[in-house]
Formats: C-alpha cells, sequence, structure tokens
C-alpha cells in the first residue's frame, strides 16, 4: 500500500506566513510530490526556500516512520504464521536486515544474461479458439471413485494495512486497528466459536453495526479523510 500523504505541523507556519497564497500552493504541491515520488523541487534562494528547508525534514522523517510502521505490520504476519506452523519467529531488528538484503539481492548471484529478441516476430491474424471447453463439476477422487470437493484455501489474518484498505475502498468507518486487535485477541472466531473464513466478510458486518458518522470517504488512523485538508495545522492527504 503506497503512502497516504503528506502530514504538516505548526512549526512551519512561520514558514508559510512569509509566503503568498501562490506560494503556499506551490510549496504544498512541491512537497506532495516529493513524499510520492522523491522529486526535490530546486528552489532558488528566497522564501521558498526558506520555507522548504522546514518543510523537508518532517517529510523524510515521516516517511521513515510509514516505512517501518509497515515492515512491522508484515513482521507480525510473519510471526503468527511461524506460530502456526511451529517454528520461533526471529526479533524485528533481524527480519529487518534480512528483509533489506533479500531486496538488493537476488536467491544466487548471477551475472545479468543477455537474452537476443528479433526484431520482429511474426504473429497470426487469429488463433483459433474452441466455443467451449468443458469444465469438471468437481475433481475425481481416484482412490474411492467418488467425485472430491477442490480442497478450502487455507485462511491467513489481515494485517491493519490490508483491513485499512479494503475499508477505505468501502468508505465505511470501520476502525481497521481496532478490528484486528479484537479477532486476533479471540483467535480469529465468530459467534458460536466459529473460525472465520473471509475477514473481508467479517468487515462489512462490523460496517453495518457502526454508523458512518458522515465519513464516507475513506479514513487513515487519525480519523481524517484520504482527501482532507485542515487549515491551519494543515493536514494534506
Amino acid at each position: 500500500m503506497a503512502r497516504p500523504g503528506v502530514m504538516l505541523y505548526f512549526s512551519i507556519l512561520p514558514a508559510l506566513d512569509s509566503l503568498d497564497s501562490a506560494s503556499v500552493g506551490t510549496l504544498l504541491l512541491a512537497a506532495m510530490h516529493y513524499a510520492q515520488d522523491g522529486r526535490e523541487p530546486s528552489f532558488e534562494q528566497g522564501t521558498l526556500a526558506f520555507a522548504w528547508a522546514f518543510l523537508k525534514p518532517t517529510i523524510d522523517r515521516d516517511g521513515e516512520a510509514y516505512v517501518e510502521k509497515r515492515q512491522r505490520g508484515e513482521w507480525l504476519t510473519y510471526c503468527r504464521q511461524c506460530k502456526r506452523d511451529g517454528n520461533e519467529p526471529i526479533d524485528f531488528a533481524a527480519w529487518q536486515k534480512r528483509h533489506d538484503t533479500d531486496s538488493l539481492h537476488t536467491d544466487t548471484d548471477t551475472k545479468p544474461i543477455s537474452l537476443s529478441v528479433p526484431d520482429s516476430v511474426p504473429v497470426p491474424d487469429s488463433v483459433p479458439v474452441p466455443d467451449s471447453v468443458p469444465v469438471p463439476d468437481s475433481v475425481p477422487n481416484k482412490r474411492s471413485g467418488v467425485d472430491k470437493p477442490p480442497a478450502r484455501s487455507r485462511f491467513v489474518p489481515p494485517t491493519v494495512e490490508e483491513v485499512l484498505e479494503y475499508c477505505n475502498e468501502r468508505g465505511n468507518g470501520v476502525d481497521a486497528e481496532r478490528f484486528v486487535d479484537f479477532y486476533t485477541a479471540n483467535g480469529w472466531k465468530q459467534g458460536a466459536g466459529k473460525p472465520i473464513k473471509d475477514w473481508r466478510a467479517a468487515v462489512r458486518t462490523w460496517e453495518r453495526r457502526e454508523p458512518k458518522s458522515g465519513r464516507n470517504e475513506g479514513t487513515n488512523r487519525a480519523g481524517h479523510s484520504d482527501r482532507e485538508i485542515v487549515f491551519p495545522g494543515i493536514t494534506v492527504f
């Protein structure tokens, strides 16, 4: 899940007060581009450069905190999987180091392979496709000769970020963190002690129970809309 936006703090108000409205808009647009794709603006000496010197460190700090928060969510999912498999999970620092190493290297250290591709590859004008393809309703059991239903996929609890993203898509008021904490505490079981098979269906059940309170747009954990702009204290999403 991509970083949702930029948080602005009261500490940069003195710098913003020194700018006119057009310059404030330019600064905020530059901040959003920098947070999204790392495109750093080249402001010359002046009030904009002065304001950017206040704003850039907070964007960098929040970006690092966001990455660590996402990694901790992935690490918690890894820990739950280890416990289900009967393995002992490693601590977060060791997991993070291995995760960062895996992202820089492949499984084997090999030289890149150069593949020669012809300039043009003949493609037939059309490919014959049968009108219908028979699909068996079930997979036969070779031992008993009786049709065997397909195996059910194993349930994997979602992370807070996955639940938050789904809640934002539906525009509901469900607290993703409280949802995950609640079902983690009771072993991901629903009423009558039955195990949950579809966590998205459980989110929709919570959605029907909790009022939206006018929050039809996606919300983050701080309770702000993904497209909310608050002044002064300026929060931009």
